[in-house]
């Protein structure tokens, strides 16, 4: 078994031990191995409704949370390959690593940091540059 099959075995084993929390206002906010798995699973089953295969690219653009700790999971899972990138980056910037990184689709950890870079991305088009599919995490 690979690495992440001894995770997910793991998580499956304790569904419900805490594994993750996150620091929200006004304080932490737990998340069970159940929860993380119940959202990679959700994960996997948006990225094959989607269409993606194996080696395709899939940019991770959100800060740290148990969402992004799901996708980047279920990502691997499905054999694609992840490019994480740094939410605080300017719009601009990531515009540009995403044309260089030419990934299917971008998850984005929210609606404003994904239309930023929507506007930053077609701000600088050449006319043959296609936005990937922006979504949200949580969709």
């Amino acid at each position: 078994m690979n690495f992440l099959g001894n995770i997910l075995q793991r998580l499956a084993q304790s569904p419900e031990r805490v594994v993750l929390e996150e620091l929200r206002q006004p304080g932490k906010v737990a998340f069970t191995a159940g929860q993380l798995l119940e959202s990679v699973a959700a994960a996997r089953a948006f990225f094959a409704a989607a269409g993606l295969r194996k080696g395709d690219r899939c940019a991770l653009l959100a800060g740290n949370s148990a969402s992004w700790t799901a996708v980047d999971l279920a990502a691997t899972a499905e054999g694609l390959i992840v490019v994480p990138l740094y939410a605080r980056q300017a719009p601009t910037e990531l515009a540009v690593m995403l044309r260089d990184a030419q990934p299917r689709i971008v998850c984005c950890g929210d609606a404003a940091l994904r239309e930023s870079v929507r506007a930053a991305w077609t701000a600088a088009a050449s006319g043959l540059d296609e936005v990937p599919a922006l979504v949200l995490l949580e969709e």
